[in-house]
């Protein structure tokens, strides 16, 4: 019996890939798009899911999920920034609206599978089900996806874990000729050529303050919530040398400026932890801070069942409050977790 498979397309040559792909492998495919902003997706998206619908041949599906991504990734978004904290709304988006759409419509439509243009991959680690990384390093995203849950995981399909994305641009460009730009996936993409500031400034949040350094005041009259920790560029305040974003407070609405070594930190702490492999089963690890950051060893902590402590063996420059730690072993993503303290 032919398989059938729910495909997330954007309008971009990944998912257009993976959709291509899958037909040419024999699966009964239907496109699935997510209206989850106003804008979103362009007429541009929609011009191309148009040339890759009709070249390709199969049905697409529009599901308008806007009010959705406002209560669960816009709110989110801004609720994290007046926190002082800096928001992940791509690793929230993917488990909390994409695949859960998805999800939600293969079972009401009887689909076997899900699939999307994500360059990541599915394995088993010790006999659990896992996300991995893609063989293409360079734009392999399991860490945006280290949130969905691990039940999803064997009903999804990652059809672009073996490919390169260079060969994908080639035959896309030999494939579907006339499809138009599209933005890459990794950006926030309701941010379009907004910038943060000018986002929360819109939506009225923000917080005025001052900017400290080694205790004085060098700037009044800031919005503190614009900066995130570790910033460097865009403070505006000459000291002579490189200075950083240490510290948001925004209880007493300060900036707190400081060199990179007052930045180091060896530990910090996680909330909501999901892990697709027990901790007591985990022998070794590895954690990612910051997607485009290496992976350093650590040692993981329970502190309760919503909190765990994270011991790096060397400190890191880039732990931000409000950003997702994911666990690995080599390829393999243990586990995941929000950063809601810094040590």
């Amino acid at each position: 019996m032919t398989k059938k498979v729910l495909v997330l397309l954007s309008g971009g040559i990944d998912s257009t890939y993976a959709a291509y792909h899958l037909k040419e492998q024999g699966f009964f495919v239907k496109g699935l798009v997510l209206r989850i902003y106003d804008d979103i997706p362009t007429p541009n998206d929609l011009h191309n899911i148009e040339i890759i619908k009709n070249k390709i041949g199969f049905d697409v599906e529009i599901q308008d999920v806007r009010d959705e991504f406002r209560k669960r990734i816009i709110n989110y978004f801004l609720s994290t920034y007046k926190e002082g904290k800096t928001p992940n709304p791509c690793a929230r988006c993917n488990p909390e609206i994409k695949f859960y759409y998805a999800i939600k419509t293969l079972k009401e439509q009887h689909f076997n599978f899900v699939a999307s243009g994500h360059y990541a991959d599915i394995g088993q680690y010790k006999g659990y089900l896992t996300l991995k990384t893609s063989s293409d390093k360079t734009k392999s995203q399991e860490y945006f996806l280290a949130r969905i849950p691990q039940d999803y995981l064997g009903q999804i399909i990652f059809p672009l874990a073996h490919v390169k994305k260079e060969f994908i641009k080639k035959e896309i460009q030999k494939l579907f000729p006339t499809l138009l730009s599209h933005k890459e996936s990794q950006d926030v993409c309701f941010l379009k050529k907004e910038g943060v500031k000018e986002f929360l400034k819109r939506y009225h949040v923000e917080i005025k303050g001052k900017m400290v350094y080694k205790n004085t005041v060098v700037k009044e009259g800031i919005d503190i919530l614009s900066y995130t920790r570790g910033q460097r560029r865009g403070i505006d305040f000459a000291a002579g040398h490189r200075v950083y974003v240490k510290d948001i407070d925004t209880t007493n609405k300060v900036i707190e400026l400081g060199e990179r070594k007052d930045l180091a930190s060896s530990s910090f702490t996680i909330n909501s932890p999901i892990f697709y492999v027990p901790l007591n089963e985990i022998e070794r690890c590895s954690v990612k801070v910051r997607y485009s950051k290496n992976a350093v060893p650590c040692q993981i902590k329970k502190i309760d069942e919503h909190k765990l402590r994270v011991v790096l063996k060397k400190p890191l420059f880039t732990i931000t409050e409000g950003q997702l730690a994911v666990f690995y072993d080599n390829e393999y993503v243990l586990g995941s977790g929000w950063i809601d303290s810094i040590f």
